[in-house]
């Protein structure tokens, strides 16, 4: 405990982390300190998060794989930044620059994979796939060295309708800028360990984008299912729709504008706040440390459940039905209904340990 302190202090001193985060993690982690003690000397006293089980038995596989996220977060924040400070671990480097394109097939679905660097993808005009990369080589000693390494460290391939893009070295930080053919790809999966994401104006069947350090930025996407993790980062959806739409961070808002049928987005140090233009079907909305907000499309018809352990519940919508109110000190719960439902009814679960969730009507 004392060496996570520790950590945590050099942390703010680098700026990698706000003193405001750092103190929600030190919460994070003198309650679990205090919850294993408990445990050990067996004792009656309850717990303030009395519901721990419920909310476990409602979720499971998705519960336990965020709590283990979030109690490694920082072995893994200082780990991830003693790997890729590249500037500080690894000294000078050399700048490449370098073109990838293909023209002569019909892409269907795209692969690309980056340990170090920042992704941007978007439609352009042309038939061809076109990757413009700028990249820092380190730990090398000339010019001529950095193309050789950089060279051989990246791959780029192409086989019956999808084209793969890969570059693991971490000692090289690329910036890889795609541009697109403007047509309907059956699957794009965008992961980088080390950098942001950013995606516009794209048509797809399966979207994956994922980092551990970086933001996730998608606007004016179409598709059937898009699937947005990171670890450190916030992640924007704007304008988009789609069939299902998953995202997860541990340390960063979500914010959503747009419509899809199912949406589940979970944040553990984070706010949510999400704008529906269009009636869903199924919204779950999970935030440990942060508050939750969703305006719903105006006549939607809603079928609701909201809880928070500290703070305060507010559903504004109109015409609903409370069917069950608990206002106590460690627990709040409130379930409604819309009145007169139609055939077409929203089911929306939201919970929050600390934060405050708000329901609301958005405006025409």
């Amino acid at each position: 405990m004392e060496n996570q302190r520790k950590q945590l202090l050099k942390m703010i001193e680098e700026g990698r982390i706000s003193a405001e985060e750092a103190f929600k993690l030190l919460e994070a982690m003198e309650r679990e300190e205090k919850e294993a003690k408990q445990k050990e000397e067996k004792a009656v006293e309850v717990s303030p998060f009395v519901d721990e089980k419920a909310f476990q038995k409602e979720e499971p596989s998705r519960e336990r794989d965020l709590k283990k996220k979030v109690f490694s977060f920082l072995d893994q924040t200082v780990k991830k930044i003693k790997d890729t400070d590249l500037d500080f671990n690894f000294g000078t480097s050399y700048d490449v620059n370098q073109i990838f394109q293909h023209s002569d097939m019909e892409v269907s679905s795209l692969d690309l994979d980056i340990a170090n660097g920042n992704v941007t993808i978007e439609p352009w005009s042309q038939n061809e796939v076109r990757i413009e990369c700028s990249a820092k080589v380190y730990k090398v000693n000339s010019q001529e060295e950095a193309k050789k390494l950089f060279s051989q460290e990246t791959i780029f391939a192409t086989e019956e309708g999808k084209i793969r893009f890969n570059v693991q070295n971490k000692g090289i930080k690329v910036k890889a800028h795609l541009f697109i053919p403007n047509v309907e790809y059956n699957e794009i999966i965008l992961r980088t360990f080390n950098g942001p994401i950013v995606g516009k104006d794209l048509k797809i069947g399966n979207l994956k984008a994922k980092t551990a350090n970086g933001s996730l930025s998608f606007e004016n996407i179409r598709g059937e299912k898009g699937e947005f993790e990171t670890v450190h980062g916030a992640l924007s959806l704007q304008n988009i729709s789609l069939n299902k739409c998953e995202g997860e961070t541990i340390n960063g808002a979500i914010n959503l504008r747009g419509e899809a049928r199912h949406v589940d987005l979970q944040t553990f140090n984070g706010s949510i706040e999400q704008y529906l233009i269009q009636p869903s079907q199924y919204v779950f909305l999970k935030s440990t440390a942060g508050s939750i907000k969703t305006f719903f499309a105006p006549g939607a018809f809603i079928d609701g459940s909201i809880r928070s352990n500290f703070g305060n519940l507010t559903c504004n919508l109109p015409n609903v039905h409370i069917l069950e109110e608990k206002n106590e000190k460690i627990q709040k719960v409130l379930k409604f209904r819309s009145i007169n439902s139609g055939e077409s009814v929203t089911k929306i679960v939201a919970e929050s340990r600390t934060g405050a969730i708000g329901l609301y009507e958005r405006e025409v």
